[in-house]
């Protein structure tokens, strides 16, 4: 079963959140930030997913070699850390709603970049056809780190807290 056999079932459950998303888009977490959330812990859910249905591949067994299995995890593990920080790391931004917590998730962002593309050359060199999937989630996750820096949602929500009195007039970054 392939990574895409495991995102098309989901992609109506994906409507029906840009969906919420749209219709939160004036509250202090709504609209774009909202959609953050939700790509985050999906792609943290898909991980588990597919590491259940596929579990046997993280077995040292599956591989003709230790070295394969060793290749394999080098590849898998830094995009799963990578997701699992910077989920952590939102989640703590949420819960405390301080500017000091936007500024740590810029740099778990920027180090789950680093991740990727660590595990992106493995790919290049010895899963190939892993490339398109996480092409998309280094580039998903450069376009977050870009929305955090330059959002003005994220500045009046976790900066000026003052969200309440802006967020009827600012629609288009949210």
């Amino acid at each position: 079963m392939s990574e895409m056999d495991f995102i098309r079932p989901l992609a109506p459950i994906g409507v029906i959140v840009a969906v919420l998303c749209y219709t939160r888009r004036k509250k202090e977490v709504g609209g774009w930030l909202m959609f953050f959330y939700y790509q985050i812990f999906a792609s943290i859910a898909l991980f588990l997913l597919q590491g259940i249905w596929r579990f046997r591949e993280y077995l040292p067994s599956w591989w003709e070699s230790e070295w394969d299995h060793i290749i394999f995890l080098g590849a898998v593990l830094p995009r799963l850390l990578a997701f699992v920080l910077v989920g952590a790391v939102s989640t703590l931004l949420l819960y405390h709603r301080d500017w000091f917590w936007v500024r740590n998730l810029k740099v778990a962002l920027f180090a789950a970049i680093v991740l990727l593309a660590f595990s992106l050359l493995v790919d290049l060199a010895y899963f190939p056809s892993s490339i398109f999937t996480n092409c998309l989630r280094l580039i998903m996750l450069a376009a977050w780190l870009i929305y955090f820096i330059v959002s003005k949602r994220v500045h009046h929500v976790f900066r000026t807290r003052d969200w309440d009195k802006f967020g009827n007039q600012i629609t288009t970054d949210s």
